[in-house]
């Protein structure tokens, strides 16, 4: 895409090769790039000039576009008079150079093809998209209409049946199909609620045991009082064991030189 730019170096481009071709006209075999851009820029403003005033003849006229006469009083106001051109155009015929002018290239670009939905009748929309063309207002390089079935206006129920025992019936299967699908829709939450439970028992199996600092408190007081308690039996059977019969041995030693 074309911008402004684009545009001003184009128009800059041509408006040079012409300062060339005039100064070659006029004698000389080159000029300086200074000298040829200031003189295009000179060509630039004098025909941006003449422009404006073609167009202000013609908006005097009450006219949006300008037309011949308003370009031959532009001409005429700038001090320049038709048989001027004339007699250059003449001067000129016979060494004047024939330039073809530029063809337009095939558009290589390919035009995007929507695929719009289908109706329920797609046989009729077929029929008429294959018998129907763009009408004589639109341009032929516009795309064509979209479905009918897009901008068309259809009831919501098609074909509904009338008799109540069809209608019983087709309630009664859609009620089926209904809670057919809820249980599906309950086994599959089952499901993996049963796979989040196992996940959960897995990761407390891996995780570190829990310690109850209380129980092993009390187990370790329970083998202390039974420690002790042994100990204390073992002291009592001592305690009742026979004692040596010391009675002879605690004469006093009178009574020994006595007898």
């Amino acid at each position: 895409m074309a911008t402004d730019n684009d545009d001003q170096d184009f128009a800059f481009h041509v408006n040079s090769h012409a300062v060339s071709l005039l100064a070659k006209e006029c004698g000389f075999d080159s000029i300086q790039r200074s000298a040829l851009h200031t003189l295009t820029e000179t060509l630039e403003d004098y025909l941006e000039n003449l422009l404006a005033k073609t167009h202000l003849y013609a908006e005097l006229g009450n006219r949006t576009r300008p037309n011949y006469h308003d370009v031959i009083r532009s001409l005429e106001e700038s001090g320049i008079q038709l048989s001027e051109f004339g007699n250059y155009l003449n001067q000129h015929r016979e060494d004047r150079v024939h330039i073809p002018l530029a063809k337009e290239k095939p558009s290589t670009q390919t035009e995007e093809k929507y695929n719009f939905l289908s109706s329920d009748d797609e046989e009729e929309d077929n029929t008429e998209e294959s018998t129907t063309s763009l009408p004589e207002y639109a341009p032929s390089h516009m795309p064509k209409f979209p479905s009918r079935h897009s901008f068309r206006q259809t009831p919501v129920y098609i074909h509904r049946p009338d008799d109540p025992q069809r209608v019983r019936e087709l309630n009664s299967q859609q009620s089926r199909v209904v809670e057919e699908n809820l249980k599906r829709l309950m086994s599959a939450e089952n499901q993996l609620l049963r796979r989040h439970d196992t996940m959960e028992a897995d990761m407390f199996d891996l995780s570190v045991p829990i310690v109850n600092y209380e129980s092993a408190i009390q187990r370790k007081k329970r083998v202390k009082r039974a420690h002790t308690g042994d100990i204390r039996s073992i002291t009592t059977k001592n305690d009742h064991s026979p004692k040596p019969n010391n009675a002879n041995n605690n004469t006093t030693p009178s009574e020994i030189s006595t007898r």
